[in-house]
């Protein structure tokens, strides 16, 4: 479908359509592309989403929620882990056994539903499942997107090594602080952090009453923070130990990122299958929403509007009722039918009496059926597939030009 002008979708209230799609998306990309929704270049294709999100509308009013609760934005991160030895963070890792997880799981529950809803078919079967690679990934970082301590054998026994030292060291430096309080230079109960190292806080007075090396000072220069001589070692046993430990984390991760990369085309594949379902879904929430329908599509140039409901003003209306039961507001229905006998409609009435809505509504019907969305209708109700949408409403007045609005609106329409 061809729309003109560019501003023909604002100017039906498609934009606001557009931003309810968009915020009902779970993902970032879906979102994009909802904000960014246009008409299929052909109705066969636009016929076919209609009935995907009939399908999925049905499902989400009537069957079990959908396991699909979170869609992880995997584009950068399948990005930076395609080069040979490129390792992503743990947290991407796991963006990654969230997105399997999900494709898993709206398989399993679409494919359970085929009978009942075979529209739904073309979706399931784009995603395919792979649970060697989500077991994998489930083995290495946890639900928190840390690597498990259970990662390897190594990092089980370096991390639990870690812990020991870190342990003793403290001990050692609470003994430090404890002969410092005693001694009276003493300037704070517990031991702090600087520059990576556990220190003691000393009058500064008395710094040299205890051997060791000063890592920082207070901003008044009355307290120094002071590493003991006698834990140095112990420190330094514990900076090992987490080198150590850093080492065998990369290690793993980039065991896990090498087993991601042997699968990218099909985790690329089933992350683009999940976007798409994405979208369908957005757009079946937004169709209860509305209280929509699956309209007919013919090729007659046939539009049969039944109680068609303005979607843009059904969505204000039930945000006000929302804040307040006092702003409750009823969209009037508009019922009206163009077709081969009957191929322009003259509307006449008061100001504020709903002309403009009534063209704004049969324009936005045939844009939203066109981008494979349900209509806020009546059963019965008939877009057929149009393949140019010409939009001119308002007061086109331009006086630069010296124009009067009547001769500016058939300026535009030449």
């Amino acid at each position: 479908m061809t729309v003109f002008p560019d501003t023909a979708p604002a100017l039906l209230g498609f934009d606001a359509v557009r931003a309810r799609l968009a915020a009902h998306a779970l993902g970032r990309e879906a979102a994009d592309r909802l904000a960014a929704l246009g008409p299929f270049t052909n109705a066969d294709a636009a016929r076919r989403e209609i009935a995907r999100v009939a399908a999925l509308a049905d499902v989400l009013r009537f069957d079990d929620p959908l396991p699909f609760e979170r869609m992880p934005d995997l584009r950068s991160i399948l990005r930076r882990v395609a080069p040979e030895g490129g390792t992503v963070a743990p947290e991407d890792l796991l963006a990654v056994r969230l997105a399997l997880d999900t494709a898993r799981r709206m398989r399993a529950y679409l494919d359970a539903r085929r009978a009942r809803h075979p529209d739904l078919a073309p979706l399931a079967d784009a995603l395919t499942p792979l649970p060697d690679v989500e077991a994998r990934l489930a083995r290495t970082v946890s639900d928190e997107g840390t690597v498990r301590d259970d990662a390897s054998d190594a990092l089980r026994r370096l991390r639990r090594d870690l812990v020991r030292l870190r342990q003793n060291h403290r001990d050692a430096v609470v003994g430090e602080l404890k002969r410092a309080a005693a001694l009276g230079i003493a300037a704070a109960d517990e031991p702090t952090v600087r520059a990576g190292r556990l220190v003691i806080a000393l009058k500064a007075e008395a710094r040299r009453r205890i051997p060791g090396v000063v890592h920082d000072v207070s901003a008044t220069g009355q307290t120094v923070f002071l590493e003991p001589a006698s834990v140095f070692d112990a420190g330094n046993d514990v900076r090992e130990a987490e080198l150590a430990e850093a080492r065998e984390v990369e290690r793993v991760l980039a065991e896990a990122s090498a087993a991601v990369r042997a699968r990218l085309p099909e985790i690329k594949d089933g992350h683009r299958a999940l976007v798409a379902l994405d979208v369908v879904r957005a757009k079946a929430r937004l169709a209860v929403d509305l209280d929509a329908v699956a309209a007919e599509m013919g090729d007659e140039g046939v539009v049969d509007l039944r109680a068609a409901r303005h979607p843009a003003l059904v969505l204000r209306f039930a945000a006000q009722s929302a804040a307040s039961a006092d702003a409750a507001r009823a969209v009037v229905p508009l019922t009206l039918r163009l077709d081969g006998e009957t191929r322009g409609l003259v509307i006449t009435g008061p100001n504020a009496g709903g002309k403009s809505v009534a063209l704004k509504t049969v324009g936005l019907f045939a844009l939203m059926q066109a981008a494979g969305l349900l209509l806020p209708a009546a059963p019965g109700t008939r877009v057929d597939a149009f393949a140019r949408l010409y939009a001119d409403i308002g007061d086109a007045q331009n006086l630069d030009d010296d124009l009067s609005t009547f001769s500016s609106h058939d300026a535009r329409l030449r």
